[in-house]
């Protein structure tokens, strides 16, 4: 079973998830090329920035990182809390595409990653046409 990072906050205090999203950063680290962009953007949530990568590749990727978080639990004081997480990629569509949008279509994958059952990768399907 997976912990959610905001779940583990409320339930073991704020010092434990504050060491839970170092953990996750660290891990993050071990994976992504350098030129990647990587920040909070909510309470449990991250955004992802890989430039020049195609929807693809930002899903290999996402699977790379949802892989090595399950794989290698979080230790909390002697006590392993194994870490899922569910992704939504988006690819920028040019000049006529906004943040914004960009931002939605990837939380629109989210969404369905969390549909599907959680701790998965979804693409957005207009970047996939």
């Amino acid at each position: 079973m997976g912990a959610s990072i905001n779940v583990y906050i409320r339930l073991c205090r704020h010092e434990a998830g504050d060491k839970a999203l170092r953990y996750i950063t660290a891990v993050y680290r071990t994976i992504f090329r350098s030129g990647a962009l990587f920040a909070r953007y909510g309470g449990e949530e991250f955004v992802i920035g890989l430039p020049a990568a195609s929807i693809r590749e930002a899903g290999e990727v996402a699977e790379q990182l949802r892989t090595a978080l399950e794989e290698k639990p979080f230790d909390t004081a002697g006590e392993l809390v194994p870490i899922t997480a569910s992704f939504g990629a988006a690819q920028y569509a040019g000049a006529h595409d906004t943040l914004e949008s960009l931002l939605r279509d990837a939380d629109t994958a989210l969404y369905e990653s969390k549909r599907n059952g959680r701790n998965a990768v979804s693409l957005h399907p207009v970047a996939m046409s």
